[in-house]
């Protein structure tokens, strides 16, 4: 069973004729067209099947050190978790979790290799209903959500690889940063200013990863970590505010916004360090 909707509040069907014409994403909302470099684009369609399931195990957000990734876009949350043995020896297929502010859904691949739709309230003690046979119009709730979920993961697509691990690996290792005093130093570029912080556990016993800082010019905050071991995790901080927070797969504002000051970062180490620091 399978069915398309055309239509998303962050549309997916522009999103994927922008990136085939190698377009920014954000420069086409904000309708002005700047042509980049021809993209992959991960999901062409929309249908909720078995094809795009399995892209979805197989993404860039679903590293090797665990079978399952978690997102949150707009108040829902998302698990996507690929085919596994868990720890008491049972299988597990290929499944989306989504919980939105009135029902939990199931997407479920088959052994069989078919689709199973399950819905249940979010009633304490409430039961699953299988829905995978309901006609298309009772349905609109969970194709919205499946969109906004592919869309996402087809953001993440375009800008998670943009930052190498093996950049910022490189950048900590080097003498000259693993010499600063955390608490006090780093470098100023005009009006923005580069910290770093190496991997430690803190007094609570949870570990820190090691990350790349970068205030800007209205004191907000970049940062840049290796929490995973297949992409460098990126995180924002508002002006005038405690604690970093996840930036929106489809905040393709905030994303570009990252993108071009780790950019600026990348020269800054250059010139004054005189070193190649280059991605191999």
């Amino acid at each position: 069973m399978i069915w398309m909707k055309e239509e998303f509040e962050f549309s997916f069907v522009t999103l994927v004729s922008i990136l085939k014409e190698g377009r920014s994403a954000l420069t086409n909302l904000q309708e002005n067209p700047h042509i980049k470099k021809a993209t992959h684009v991960y999901f062409t369609d929309n249908h909720i099947d078995v094809e795009n399931i399995l892209k979805l195990t197989k993404c860039i957000l679903m590293t090797g050190d665990k079978p399952y990734f978690d997102l949150e876009e707009q108040g829902v949350h998302f698990t996507v978790q690929r085919a596994h043995i868990d720890d008491d020896g049972d299988k597990t297929n290929d499944s989306i979790y989504m919980k939105t502010s009135q029902y939990h859904y199931f997407i479920w691949l088959n052994e069989d290799q078919t689709v199973s739709l399950l819905r249940k309230s979010l009633d304490e003690g409430d039961d699953w209903w299988d829905i995978t046979d309901l006609p298309q119009e009772q349905l609109v709730d969970i194709q919205d959500h499946w969109i906004m979920l592919l869309t996402c993961v087809n953001v993440a697509t375009l800008y998670v690889p943009k930052i190498e691990v093996q950049y910022v690996e490189r950048i900590l290792q080097l003498p000259e940063i693993q010499g600063l005093d955390e608490d006090d130093d780093g470098f100023w570029d005009g009006s923005k200013y580069y910290s770093f912080r190496q991997a430690y556990t803190d007094e609570d016993g949870d570990f820190i990863h090691a990350r790349i800082e970068i205030k800007t010019p209205d004191e907000a905050y970049y940062f840049y970590s290796l929490e995973n071991p297949s992409y460098v995790s990126r995180h924002y901080q508002p002006p005038n505010h405690f604690g970093r927070h996840e930036i929106a797969f489809l905040n393709t504002r905030r994303w570009e916004a990252s993108e071009q000051y780790f950019e600026r970062f990348k020269q800054f180490m250059s010139q004054n360090f005189k070193i190649d620091i280059s991605a191999e």
